[in-house]
């Protein structure tokens, strides 16, 4: 069951495996956001780089799942462009994951 109006935004800086978990918790949620848009903000290592590019080719997920790359700390600029509703919270050195409304 998809939430109409609900999307979630992963903020993704080097992030590895978390990346990776915080998109299945998501894809296996009652009430599922339409799509998941994770934003990586210039991340430089192999490992989080490597499982980005596999998650983007990954076709058995129950979410669309959108990768966003870009240069580090324009996060906010790149969610406001995809997105009508926004909201935001930070979170030091750790995946944020955002539901969105």
């Amino acid at each position: 069951c998809f939430g109409a109006d609900i999307e979630a935004v992963i903020t993704s800086f080097n992030q590895g495996t978390m990346i990776l978990e915080a998109v299945e918790s998501l894809c296996a949620q009652t009430l599922l956001p339409k799509k998941i848009i994770i934003v990586d903000d210039g991340s430089k290592e192999e490992n989080s780089i490597r499982i980005l590019k596999d998650m983007e080719k990954k076709a058995d997920l129950s979410v669309p799942v959108m990768i966003h790359y870009q240069e580090k700390y324009i996060t906010m600029t790149v969610i406001k462009r995809h997105l009508t509703h926004y909201h935001y919270k930070t979170k030091t050195n750790a995946a944020t994951v955002e539901i969105l409304l």
